[in-house]
């Protein structure tokens, strides 16, 4: 069974049902929890879920330039680049980019963006038709 942080208010929660289903005293529930020490016990559970967080947490999205997103299906990446120039066809725009090799890019959305701006890049490559291409989810102006 996987456990997750979300789950420990329901360890307690079954804690505590277990003990009323066992004696309707009051004092004797609290002794099973304070015995049972759910509290540290889910504190300890949420310090360790915290810490292989942090280890084995990887970004998305990871600097990167044309040639690698354009190597393999599904690649996503960050690009620094310079727009070469700028097709605005509502509601999308579709770009020509350039970080020393040069590609299109296409973005879902209408933008102001402008030929020679700098621009930082949330792309994906996917595969249409026969060809990679790669389309963007965000782009910022550096």
């Amino acid at each position: 069974m996987r456990t997750y942080l979300e789950c420990i208010p329901c360890f307690v929660r079954q804690a505590l049902q277990a003990g009323k289903i066992a004696t309707k005293n009051k004092k004797l529930q609290k002794q099973i929890m304070d015995e049972t020490k759910i509290a540290q016990i889910c504190l300890i559970i949420t310090i360790i879920g915290i810490l292989i967080f942090g280890l084995t947490y990887k970004e998305e999205f990871e600097e990167t330039t044309i040639n690698q997103l354009l190597s393999k299906e599904g690649n996503k990446g960050i690009l620094h680049a310079r727009i070469d120039y700028v097709v605005k066809n509502y509601p999308t725009t579709t770009l020509s980019i350039t970080d020393g090799n040069k590609t299109t890019i296409y973005y879902p959305k209408a933008t102001t963006f402008e030929k020679n701006n700098f621009v930082k890049i949330y792309a994906q490559s996917q595969l249409q038709g026969k060809k990679l291409t790669l389309f963007a989810y965000k782009i910022i102006t550096e």
